[in-house]
């Protein structure tokens, strides 16, 4: 869960260009009227991720039942929509995430937009970019409009948040057949400029729980270790376990050093400290 860039464009600039692009003159002038509601709650969100204090925001009560329905429909037809005046903004914000991949879970690949704080309850960031992340069908669903009850139940914002699974992720290899491997967090002490050691591991708890990433990197794990099985029973003839230990260790390494789908990292590791593994426990 690295950082993505902030968006270069500005709340009130997207907001302007989406408004731009409405036809209806009474419904523009509802949303112009909306103007100082925009810049006010796109501070506040920005003083809330450099404090990580979500939970003390109350959006839904700010907006009359008619602004959160010109907001929806603002976002929709204005960003959404392909030629929409914002929709530049849109794809900007969808192809920031490093090599494609979503934010949240760092697994599938970024094909959707999720609004961080959701719409329903905070429709005055509707089309604020900083509130726009590039996210995972699986992601944006099991995410859905969660918000946070406290400081520790929010989810790692990737605008804000800087934590490296891969020094916590921890895989743990099951005698199974076909074997299979299970990921759990550790407890190893985490730090950050912005709040507290013990909150900050506790919300990459809470990330890792919300987006069921131990189920969605065990189900991967279980592909790849399907198409090693013939790699793993030459290597076992050639060289025997030291040969198989050798070649997950060197994975291992390599993945580590991409930095790129943290679980192979962890689970390399684990495979190769794993004897029954390595003996032949990878045959089924």
């Amino acid at each position: 869960m690295g950082l993505l860039p902030l968006p270069s464009t500005s709340a009130s600039q997207s907001f302007a260009m989406c408004v731009g692009g409405v036809s209806s003159r009474d419904e523009r002038d509802r949303l112009v009227a909306c103007s100082a509601e925009i810049t006010k709650w796109s501070e506040a969100y920005k003083r809330s991720g450099d404090s990580a204090s979500y939970h003390s925001l109350r959006g839904s009560a700010s907006a009359s039942s008619q602004e959160r329905s010109d907001m929806r429909g603002l976002y929709k037809n204005q960003m959404v929509r392909r030629g929409s005046p914002g929709r530049p903004i849109y794809d900007a914000v969808l192809n920031s995430s490093p090599n494609g991949m979503c934010p949240y879970c760092g697994q599938s690949v970024a094909a959707t937009i999720d609004h961080y704080l959701p719409q329903s309850e905070f429709p005055f960031l509707s089309v604020t970019p900083e509130n726009l992340v590039p996210s995972c069908d699986h992601c944006n669903y099991v995410k859905r409009a969660r918000t946070a009850r406290c400081r520790r139940d929010a989810i790692l914002n990737p605008y804000f948040d800087e934590v490296d699974i891969g020094e916590h992720l921890i895989a743990q290899v099951q005698h199974t057949s076909p074997p299979s491997v299970s990921f759990v967090l550790g407890q190893a002490p985490i730090g950050s400029v912005r709040i507290g050691a013990n909150d900050l591991l506790c919300r990459l708890h809470t990330h890792f729980d919300a987006f069921q990433l131990g189920e969605l990197y065990s189900v991967h794990a279980g592909v790849e270790l399907s198409g090693l099985r013939r790699k793993m029973e030459s290597l076992l003839v050639s060289g025997g376990e030291h040969a198989v230990v050798v070649f997950a260790r060197e994975m291992h390494a390599s993945h580590a050093s991409a930095r790129t789908y943290r679980w192979k990292s962890a689970m390399y590791l684990a495979l190769s400290r794993c004897s029954w593994f390595c003996s032949g426990g990878f045959s089924f």
